[in-house]
């Protein structure tokens, strides 16, 4: 059976303040609660409007599940929520919003994990930590770990890592931060990785 080995999540409070920051601008919001993706009815039924990227479209539209108020549900679910999540169709509004946030919000990690969102997460709810929690339970030191990651919410996980490989399709910040670049991921990019260290 699966189990948790470690949860951080934001608070109902920070959670509602977030919601009311963002729903005035032109973005969706979305949250994860309780291992589910809740997005009220009203950004899901014009989901097109809001995730321009027919990929990140997809995800969206398969991973959550519509809701008439998404306050209402995530009170109803226990106020705390994994992470909260915005889609920018106007990329220009993103940088603004993020150093906003930095400001209102200065406890929050953000995240960019796909071409137009923003992900809003508890202080503790890094992969890196969630790196650090893994060796714990098995026994081994981080720095015996190698981990691989394309976006900025994968920079904490390559920086923990005794080896952190970006791949070919990365930003800048994400290579800059690796101790080793190897191909995108539609290239093979992990496999090409694990040869150049004579994993296999």
């Amino acid at each position: 059976t699966a189990k948790a080995l470690g949860r951080a999540e934001i608070p109902w409070e920070t959670v509602e303040a977030v919601i009311d920051f963002l729903e005035p601008l032109h973005c969706s919001v979305d949250c994860f609660q309780n291992d589910r993706g809740l997005m009220a009815r009203k950004y899901y039924d014009r989901l097109e409007q809001y995730v321009t990227h027919p990929p990140s479209f997809a995800l969206v539209k398969r991973t959550r599940e519509p809701v008439d108020d998404l306050k209402e549900a995530v009170l109803a679910g226990g106020g705390s929520v994994q992470k909260l999540q915005a889609y920018f169709p106007d990329l220009e509004l993103r940088p603004k919003v993020m150093e906003q946030c930095k400001l209102v919000f200065p406890d929050l990690v953000q995240a960019i994990s796909m071409p137009a969102n923003l992900e809003f997460n508890a202080p503790d709810a890094t992969k890196g930590n969630g790196l650090r929690t893994l060796c714990r339970c098995l026994g081994i030191d981080p720095r015996e770990a190698a981990a691989f990651g394309d976006g900025t919410n994968d920079l904490s996980l390559l920086q923990e890592a005794g080896i952190g490989v970006a791949m070919g399709n990365a930003g800048d910040e994400v290579k800059e931060a690796a101790d080793y670049v190897t191909d995108s991921v539609d290239d093979d990019g992990v496999m090409n990785a694990l040869r150049h260290f004579d994993v296999i």
